[in-house]
């Protein structure tokens, strides 16, 4: 018989507000001219107002070239939370 052993793996998640509008505010450009300057209808942009919204790095770099800003601005730092994934099981 096979003695299985449980392993707990630890995720981190870092905590991260985006800061578009403010930035956008900073800038002087509304919302309107933004997705204008992006080729998008102004309401493609609502996601990003919501908590959570996970943009891929291409379309970051897209905003910080029409926008000449550095990834950086566009979040601000909340913290660091562990997160627990599910256990495993190994033989």
């Amino acid at each position: 018989m096979k003695q299985t052993k449980k392993t707990k793996t630890v995720e981190d998640s870092v905590l991260m507000k985006m800061t578009l509008d403010e930035v956008l505010k900073k800038k002087g450009i509304s919302g309107y001219k933004f997705a204008e300057k992006l080729g998008v209808k102004p309401h493609a942009l609502t996601p990003t107002r919501k908590p959570g919204y996970n943009p891929k790095l291409t379309t970051l770099l897209k905003w910080c070239i029409q926008l000449d800003c550095d990834i950086n601005e566009l979040f601000e730092y909340e913290g660091y939370t562990p997160k627990h994934k599910k256990e495993t099981k190994k033989d």
